[in-house]
């Protein structure tokens, strides 16, 4: 033995821990990398998925404020018509193409005794609604958007708005009010080339949700009742438009939310969608880099293959290593 070491043949036992030692660490800095690439995948895809849900809300949002400016115009002509008490054009109000197909449009110019004094739909006292309220007792200039309410035969939500009529001295003399399915605005998510699974919705800033997609989980309330969010609203209170991944504080869910506020509405636009749903392919790559690593995927198994091939006299010498080892401790 002592000879051995004098010719300078390498102790058998410290090689072996010293191989062990390097093979536990490039062990390790194999896991490591791998920990920091999956973490950092990760992250790209939930950021990538962020800037989908927000390119949506944008889009979206786009065409909810052309729709609202389109409604709102025709409004501040209906007014301009009967303020001026020129000839009103019925045929223009009946058109479908005017605002919105299918949407169950009607048009009512009320006096200010609360009676309509024209309407598409039947003669009615309107004087105990919230939009003839409002504008009884606001002189904004703005148009006021309304909540929900499901008071037809069928149960098909209605939304209001109106803008007020003044006299010459500027006093209350009515309103002029269209009323519409909000259904109608809903956007097509294939369309806009979004995940089936993203809800998108416009709410208000009483927190009253006017628009959605889909039916939300009942814990968030539904169309035409107080959504509940208020991480979502303390964000919009923060900045007008953004994206945010959270927990809600409503079902600990993890979501993706988007957010952006319409100009000259007390309204906007929001979506989410499930951080779950969006990792899903993520984790099944995960699950073979794993796999992988851990020896059992393709990749270890040509590892092995390469491994199997190598020098046949780097074996021999290990080998001889090895034995020598064992016959030293037996001596």
């Amino acid at each position: 033995m002592n000879t051995d070491r004098q010719n300078g043949v390498p102790n058998g036992r410290g090689l072996k821990v010293a191989i062990l030692g390097f093979l536990t660490l490039l062990l390790g800095v194999l896991w490591t990398g791998l920990l920091y690439h999956l973490s950092s995948e990760r992250r790209l895809v939930v950021a990538h998925a962020g800037q989908t849900v927000d390119n949506l809300t944008r889009v979206y949002a786009q065409q909810i404020l052309s729709t609202l400016r389109g409604i709102d115009q025709t409004l501040l002509l209906l007014k301009k018509i009967h303020e001026l008490q020129l000839m009103f054009n019925q045929s223009f109000v009946l058109s479908d193409n005017v605002l919105l197909k299918g949407a169950d449009l009607r048009v009512r110019v009320v006096g200010a005794d609360g009676h309509t004094i024209y309407s598409t739909d039947r003669p009615a006292y309107v004087g105990d609604t919230a939009y003839f309220l409002t504008h009884l007792v606001r002189n904004d200039g703005r148009m006021f958007v309304g909540v929900p309410e499901f008071t037809e035969p069928n149960r098909d939500p209605v939304i209001d708005m109106s803008r007020r009529l003044n006299r010459p001295d500027g006093s209350f003399d009515g309103v002029v009010v269209i009323s519409f399915n909000p259904l109608s605005l809903r956007p097509a998510l294939t369309s806009l080339g979004a995940d089936d699974r993203t809800i998108m919705g416009v709410v208000g800033f009483d927190r009253v949700l006017r628009i959605v997609t889909d039916p939300l989980p009942e814990v968030f309330g539904q169309l035409g009742e107080p959504l509940n969010a208020p991480k979502l609203f303390a964000f919009r209170e923060q900045s007008p438009s953004g994206v945010a991944v959270e927990p809600s504080q409503a079902d600990d869910v993890v979501r993706i939310l988007a957010w952006r506020t319409l100009d000259d509405y007390p309204l906007f636009v929001a979506a989410s969608l499930e951080e779950e749903r969006v990792l899903a392919g993520f984790y099944q790559s995960r699950l073979a880099l794993v796999a992988a690593t851990a020896g059992r995927g393709p990749v270890a198994r040509q590892d092995r293959t390469f491994r199997s091939r190598c020098g046949q006299g780097s074996r021999e010498f290990l080998g001889r290593v090895f034995r020598n080892d064992g016959a030293q401790t037996r001596a």
